[in-house]
């Protein structure tokens, strides 16, 4: 089994606390594997632990921290100790110089206890100086803690100030365990992110108010808000809803005769496993019986590594089972090419919006039978010069309008399908109430690129003149129509400044647009390939932003 799904579940991050000794004020950052569950996690763990505060009475602590089931830190806990012990024979027993020891960390990618273990390790170490190991499990109920750091000598302890900063954390975040999942409360209120308010109800349940949020998620107005995340259903509206019935006839209960507990938990994982599968297409690699057998190993993890399960009667065959499975992947892949659809996938995108994280180890579990279909799937179309130049000077020469829009949607689409990770869906969709140039979806391993969404539209602009603010306002009701949250759009003659405001404006209300002018495009090479020059805009745009106050009207 592979560290990804052993380790499944589990929470790895790295805190780093700074201890005010004037004021005793105590400031608490952190680098978890949920906000960071790809390469980002190192880049990020290793600025952290490199960041020094100026101030001479500010004392920083830097702890490494897993957080599972108790029986499984119990076993870790040991193998850590272990690897300490072994780590430091070796610099007594060879006489090595404590900074020849420094443990290369680039082959990791993503956040495991191999690649936090190796972090700790080189933690020891600094400027010469080796430090003595410190290490404490902390047990609540079935959860546990395992926490390490350093201290200058076997004398010095900074257990007390060690306690003070999880206490911060842990009032903040409130741990728990899910079934075998650890669950914080950043994690949980992520999948709220970017949904809109629809209403307020009576809960009728008890005496309080809950709000009913975009895609039918409702959030309760309590103190312990996150514990009570759900979606909405038939004991709030007095009916059926159709995300309910989806849900209960997608419960494995009935054919498998196992309940799933916590099961929004689990549906989190179903759909995140459905979503994988509709796109990068596995029903056109796999019949319906591969497919299910893909599901079943899908079943297994979760009973092993997420879920706790309760036995039940089964009420439905496996084969009327296999008609609502393969059902609601045609629908989540229809939703992915531009069709209009209930509701189910848009809740579905704006879900992966968060939950992206889960797709390492789904992927992982799609490798099993045949290792090399998801790096296929994920493989782009190499850049080559001569053929992005060809484009260009077509575009350049071609005068006949719809000929030339011809030509810059080749252009789109030639530069979209040489990054890895994104997959071009749809062309010239026609809906009812739009029609959109280009659809991509996005199944990346790539924290930059998931700023862009679970599905993204491409406009492509060849007007006599720049774009203008009503070629910006056309794209929002789409884009909130399928609960899209970014756009590209390409102009050849680029954008007014009213244009280019409006893009600011609709940053501010949850919608990421990126503009591509002609004149960059010429810009771009095998040395300069599409990638860099798309990350490098959201990144710009985020740098840009990230302190401006307008986020908060």
């Amino acid at each position: 089994m592979s560290e990804l799904i052993s380790e499944a579940g589990l929470l790895k991050m790295v805190l780093y606390g700074s201890i005010h000794c004037d004021s005793e004020e105590i400031f608490v950052r952190s680098i978890d594997s949920y906000k960071y569950p790809f390469k980002d996690f190192i880049e990020n763990a290793c600025d952290l632990l490199e960041y020094k505060d100026k101030d001479q009475s500010i004392k920083n602590i830097k702890l490494f921290i897993v957080m599972g089931p108790v029986e499984s830190l119990e076993v870790y806990k040991k193998q850590w100790d272990t690897k300490i012990q072994e780590y430091f024979n070796d610099i007594l027993n060879e006489n090595i110089q404590a900074q020849e020891m420094k443990i290369d960390l680039s082959t990791n990618f993503f956040p495991n206890l191999d690649l936090l273990i190796r972090l700790y390790l080189n933690h020891l170490i600094d400027n010469n100086t080796v430090y003595y190991p410190r290490g404490l499990l902390i047990q609540n109920q079935d959860l546990a803690m395992m926490v390490y750091y350093r201290s200058i000598d076997f004398d010095t302890d900074d257990l007390n100030d060690v306690r003070d900063i999880l206490d911060i954390w842990i009032e903040k975040e409130n741990p728990k365990l899910m079934g075998y999942q650890v669950l914080i409360r950043s994690f949980i209120l992520k999948k709220m992110v970017g949904r809109k308010i629809i209403a307020t109800l009576p809960d009728q349940t008890d005496s309080n108010w809950i709000l009913l949020l975009e895609g039918g998620g409702i959030l309760p107005l309590i103190d312990s808000f996150e514990e009570g995340i759900a979606k909405i259903n038939s004991t709030h509206l007095g009916k059926w809803t159709y995300g309910e019935i989806e849900d209960i006839i997608l419960n494995p209960v009935y054919y498998l005769g196992r309940h799933y507990e916590p099961y929004d938990l689990f549906l989190e994982w179903q759909y995140v496993f459905f979503y994988a599968i509709a796109s990068l297409r596995l029903d056109f690699q796999y019949d319906k019986h591969k497919l299910f057998f893909l599901y079943q190993n899908f079943l297994k993890f979760i009973e092993n590594k997420i879920c706790k399960y309760s036995l039940a009667d089964t009420l439905m065959n496996q084969i009327e089972f296999m008609k609502f499975f393969s059902r609601v992947i045609s629908q989540i892949k229809a939703y992915l090419i531009g069709e209009e659809e209930t509701g189910v996938s848009k809740n579905v995108l704006m879900l992966m919006r968060s939950r992206y994280c889960y797709l390492p180890v789904i992927y992982e579990l799609l490798s099993i039978s045949h290792p090399k279909l998801i790096e296929e799937s994920l493989s782009n179309t190499p850049f080559k010069d001569d053929i992005w130049y060809n484009l260009l000077e077509q575009l350049s020469i071609i005068i006949n309008p719809y000929e030339k829009g011809i030509i810059l949607e080749e252009i789109a689409t030639y530069l979209i399908n040489s990054i890895s990770g994104i997959k071009i869906t749809g062309r010239r969709k026609r809906g009812k109430r739009e029609e959109v140039d280009i659809y991509f979806c996005n199944v990346s391993l790539d924290a930059r690129l998931w700023e862009l969404g679970a599905l993204i539209i491409v406009e492509c602009k060849n007007h006599k003149k720049k774009s203008t603010v009503s070629d910006i306002r056309n794209l929002v009701p789409v884009m909130d129509t399928k609960g899209i949250k970014s756009a590209i759009i390409f102009s050849t003659l680029g954008f007014t400044k009213d244009a280019l405001d409006e893009i600011e404006n609709q940053y501010f209300n949850g919608k990421l647009i990126l503009t591509v002018e002609f004149n960059e495009l010429k810009e771009l090479s095998e040395t300069n390939l599409p990638y860099t020059f798309l990350v490098s805009k959201i990144e710009k745009i985020m740098e840009l932003y990230k302190d401006d106050l307008r986020i908060a009207y």
